[in-house]
């Protein structure tokens, strides 16, 4: 399987104490961003999302392929449909942990 960059990341959102905190994932090579109550389904949803963008991406393959801001995500794409499983896409993204403070 062809190389390519891959992070996924999971921040904890600071909200006023009288909000509740929220976990965001985001994938910033596809631009994909997600935000939910706890890390664990951040990271899920994140993964869905992966999935039903390459998806979509290969249905529509000659509009993304020749659009200015989505054409450098083929070699992703390519690397997520070539993952037969979901574990094998989990070993594909690099998760990294972090707290931002705001």
């Amino acid at each position: 399987m062809r190389s390519v960059g891959r992070t996924g990341h999971v921040e904890q959102k600071s909200e006023p104490p009288s909000c509740k905190s929220f976990y965001c994932a985001k994938c910033p090579e596809l631009d994909l961003v997600t935000e939910l109550p706890t890390a664990d389904a951040a990271l899920e949803d994140l993964i869905e999302a992966i999935q039903d963008y390459a998806k979509e991406y290969l249905r529509e393959r000659d509009r993304y392929t020749t659009s200015l801001n989505r054409s450098h995500h083929l070699p992703y794409i390519e690397a997520i449909a070539a993952c037969k499983t979901d574990w094998e896409l989990r070993t594909l993204i690099e998760i990294k942990h972090g707290l931002v403070h705001v």
